[in-house]
């Protein structure tokens, strides 16, 4: 950006010495900082105020520390700003705004007319651009210039006469701060980003560019045109290829990053002046609202938190402890404990406070050396103190051989002064995954931590499918902080960096932040679970669900390496036989996996019906096309589709399993990720053994390769039809409850019901049509989908839908109203309360057809995961009372698989049926099916 020149901004002010300095206040970081910093607090009429309160709390603060500015409050008009012209898709995966803020948007506005500070907002200007204005004219007036805003796109702007403020962090951030962030100058700073690219924006940048790329090629060539211009020249490389290949695309995302300077001003620069905060109007409108402890800080100077004895405000009371000092208490004051007086003095903190922040940071970041390198605690925010941990083992020797020296205290003292503050149960232990921390802490011989919290499942629990629950965009998101990192991203990538490989100084920073907003989240998210109805779902389902789940990944499944070895040398053989058959309706040979060749075989070579193009311009050959024009006839991409789903099972699976077995245990142990889908079923990692296809035989040849050990049997505890049993509850269905209750075959029922065709003698033909109806509807399945996979006409299709709807009017009925509902809230709930956010439910397009279908699923799908979070902590607590041999080692879908002896294996998989079938009361019997055999597959 080119604001006028340094020249033109100091003859200016050599004529306008006594010009008022220029504040710039971007009010949404204000306003978003504000809602999630306070509680829920509500106005006399009932309307949400929290954001509304802290937004009047921080503005005043800013006004006292600048008296005599000029002031401006700037707000973002719309979404729509000139960008989305320019770019479809800028910002268009941002999340509605939280349904208690919306209503609090107009109240902001009307806190800063109380305060005498019209709002200045643009229809299709961004706050950014007007704040970009602005500087440009008080440059030229000699005026000079703040912005507070923690936005990183305003770094741009900085330079003589300009400054910003960061709010959250309370500091400048001057030009060295700007060249620490991006590597590069503040008039460099938009080249940087249109080659990096911003995923919050969804501005697309260039692939594989990140900071350090970005600025090392700034520094070598220039701004952006001049590094495109440079890019044929450069050596050979991935990196050379995409700026040549996404050089429109960089040139786009310039566009979407620079600030526009000579946006109108809505309020003439002159006509901005200092707030009015002791003026009857302001206390009038503090007054209405209910904000007396405002009125009474007003006179006085000083600015605090709402309280008790604010009945006004609050329909209930509400604990609040120092709500504004938990908001604004600084970060960064750790220690590294390097004596035992220290860690005694520590422990003392712990106690008084009652609740401490925790993060164990492992030595390595390799699973399989799962030994703790540190230990960070923190007693109250702003606090904490890293421990670090002395490394055992031949596998860490070698690898820490040049690691700088750090003081260590000897790990007997550190679990023995540890131990019993973690066993007090009159001490509150905050993790994030307490699955994973406390199983690492386990490792390092700490005794079972009790009692605990988790802010991951808390935020989860509140806020399941709404936005993500990582701990890095939990502390940005509600602290407006950013967890400092360390080491060389290259080398953390490639897992080669420890702990003890780094100065002690980045071991602190970033253990102790991740500590600190640990415990920050705590005291923001705790609060709000019984306000948002989720508190019995934490206490009594999620969070022993976390207990469990550890306890079954530790136990792990036994794998047939020879069998996976069998199972690859199959796939192989029946993919090479695919790939010729491929290459020979091609007529010649190329790479089958790349989707560039592929597309042009296909599209252009054999001319088959083309679908658009990618933003790339390549062809798309995703699985969606393909199954199309294998309708149509086109036996070239059957081949295809079922190479690639060959290929996939090989890789994933027959090859990479023996690669995750534990050596110390001979087992595979998946990883469960329980915070992260929208429904609350569970995903898992390493391996994933969710995406095991479930009714193929490729599926059930890789489910033949889990086996028990000698003596022992595997047992498979599977929920039949649990989704349809669910889909007939909600939407009363009576002739399905009725075929339900009396265990007829619902699929038949179906068929009898909507054909009009006689129970009995039913065509498998007709119950098979019936069948993927029922399947269908719970996902929303369209007339044409359906058509496709019955292989009839979509008008053949569209009858049986409506039959279908028909017969069971009640089902359509919830169908359209649980839309309308997520419409108007953008959640829906599950039959048991929980709340499954929609957040794309408000898009348009394919995106909203796809968030509708997705609200007519999610209270089924949600209710089946709610079902089996509970039957796995019933399972399990009545096992480990049984004195059986037998244990609960593996979830997929809705089905629990055991490992039992011989002799036990009958009696656990009665206990197994009986729990599942009982953990829930419903107006129909759940029904548990269950098999035992030597390998998973005979089992399911």
């Amino acid at each position: 950006m080119n604001l006028s020149s340094l020249d033109d901004f100091d003859k200016a002010g050599e004529k306008a010495e006594d010009v008022k300095k220029l504040l710039l206040i971007d009010a949404s970081g204000f306003i978003f900082r504000a809602f999630f910093a306070f509680p829920p607090l509500n106005a006399p009429d009932g309307t949400p105020v929290n954001a509304v309160y802290g937004f009047c709390n921080m503005l005043l603060r800013t006004l006292k520390k600048h008296p005599d500015w000029a002031i401006g409050v700037v707000f973002d008009s719309s979404r729509k700003t000139f960008r989305s012209e320019i770019y479809s898709e800028y910002k268009a995966h941002r999340p509605p705004a939280p349904e208690d803020l919306i209503p609090q948007f107009a109240l902001i506005r009307e806190a800063s007319e109380a305060f005498g500070l019209p709002p200045i907002e643009l229809e299709g200007w961004e706050a950014d651009d007007l704040m970009a204005s602005y500087a440009k004219e008080a440059l030229k007036n000699g005026q000079p210039c703040k912005l507070i805003s923690s936005d990183k796109d305003l770094m741009q702007l900085v330079r003589p006469g300009v400054e910003l403020e960061d709010p959250m962090k309370q500091r400048i951030v001057g030009i060295p701060e700007v060249e620490k962030k991006f590597g590069v100058p503040p008039n460099l700073v938009t080249a940087a980003q249109s080659l990096i690219g911003d995923s919050t924006d969804n501005v697309p940048g260039v692939p594989g560019i990140g900071p350090k790329n970005a600025a090392q090629l700034i520094h070598e060539y220039g701004g952006l045109e001049e590094i495109l211009a440079a890019a044929p020249e450069m050596k050979k490389s991935k990196r050379r290829d995409n700026l040549i290949e996404f050089a429109e695309q960089a040139r786009i995302s310039l566009k979407l990053v620079t600030l526009d300077e000579d946006a109108p001003l809505p309020v003439p620069i002159s006509g901005l002046k200092h707030a009015e905060i002791k003026s009857e109007k302001l206390q009038a409108w503090l007054d209405r609202l209910g904000f007396t402890s405002l009125i009474s800080k007003l006179c006085t100077g000083s600015v605090s938190s709402p309280n008790r004895a604010q009945s006004a405000v609050t329909k209930k009371e509400i604990p609040v402890e120092n709500v504004e000092d938990e908001a604004e208490a600084e970060w960064g004051n750790y220690q590294l404990i390097e004596k035992e007086a220290q860690l005694l003095t520590l422990i003392e903190k712990i106690k008084i406070s009652g609740k401490v922040g925790l993060w164990g940071q492992p030595l390595f970041q390799d699973r399989f050396i799962a030994g703790i390198g540190g230990i960070a605690l923190a007693p109250e925010k702003g606090e904490a103190a890293l421990i670090l941990f002395p490394s055992e083992g031949e596998e860490v020797g070698d690898l820490l051989a040049e690691a700088p020296e750090m003081p260590l205290l000897p790990k007997e003292k550190i679990l023995s002064l540890l131990n019993p503050i973690f066993t007090d149960h009159s001490i509150l232990k905050i993790f994030y995954d307490r699955k994973e921390q406390n199983r690492l802490l386990k490792k390092a011989g700490f005794e079972v931590i009790e009692p605990s919290a988790d802010v991951q499942l808390i935020s989860y629990v509140q806020s399941m499918g709404e936005f993500s629950h990582k701990l890095e965009k939990m502390t940005e998101r509600d602290l407006q902080k950013e967890l400092s990192d360390y080491g060389d991203k290259a080398d953390r990538q490639r897992q080669k960096r420890s702990l003890l490989e780094i100065k002690p100084e980045e071991a602190l920073a970033y253990c102790g932040m991740r500590a600190d907003a640990i415990l920050r989240l705590w005291y923001i998210l705790q609060p709000a679970l019984r306000g948002k109805k989720a508190l019995s779902f934490y206490e009594e389902t999620d969070l022993p669900l976390s207990k469990v789940l550890e306890i079954v990944e530790d136990r792990g499944i036994l794998v047939d390496k020879m069998e996976l070895a069998k199972i690859s040398k199959e796939l192989t053989e029946r993919m090479e036989v695919l790939s010729g058959k491929v290459f020979e309706a091609a007529g010649r040979s190329f790479t089958l996996g790349s989707p560039k060749q592929l597309g042009e075989v296909l599209f252009d070579e054999l001319g088959l019906p083309a679908p658009k193009k990618t933003k790339t311009g390549a062809w798309s050959t995703d699985a969606s096309i393909l199954e199309e024009l294998s309708d149509k006839g086109y036996a070239i991409c059957s081949h295809i589709l079922e190479w690639r789903q060959l290929d996939k099972l090989k890789n994933t699976y027959a090859d990479a399993l023996p690669k995750e077995i534990n050596p110390e245990t001979g087992r595979v142990h998946t990883n469960y990720q329980i915070a992260l889908t929208s429904t609350g079923r569970f995903s898992s990692i390493a391996p994933n053994l969710q995406n095991i296809p479930i009714r193929s035989a490729e599926g059930a040849r890789i489910r033949s390769a889990f086996i028990a050990p000698k003596g022992r049997k595997l047992i498979s505890a599977d929920y039949s039809q649990i989704e349809l049993r669910l889909m007939a509850i909600v939407a009363e269905v009576e002739p399905l409850l009725e075929a339900f209750r009396l265990g007829q075959d619902i699929h038949a029922r179906t068929a009898s019901e909507v054909f009009n065709l006689p129970l009995e003698g039913m065509d498998p033909l007709v119950r098979r049509q019936a069948k993927a109806i029922n399947f269908g509807i719970i996902y929303g399945i369209s007339a044409f989908g359906l058509a496709r996979q019955l292989q009839i006409s979509n008008g053949e299709a569209k009858k049986y839908i409506e039959a279908y709807f028909t017969r069971y009017p009640g089902i359509l009925d919830y169908m359209e109203s649980t839309k309308d509902f997520a419409k108007e809230h953008a959640y829906v709930l599950t039959p048991f309360g929980r709340k499954c956010h929609i957040p794309e439910i408000q898009a348009k397009g394919p995106r909203r057809a796809g968030a509708e279908r997705q609200a007519i699923n999610a209270p089924l799908q949600g209710g089946a995961a709610e079902i089996m979070r509970r039957a796995m902590i019933a399972v399990e607590k009545r096992l480990s009372k049984s004195g059986l041999d037998g244990k609960m080692i593996l979830q997929v879908h809705d089905e629990l698989l055991f490992e039992a002896s011989d002799a036990d294996a009958e009696k656990v998989a009665q206990i197994a049926k009986e729990e599942m079938e009982n953990v829930v009361n419903l107006p129909v019997k759940l029904e548990v099916e269950t098999g035992i055999a030597q390998n998973w597959a005979a089992a399911h």
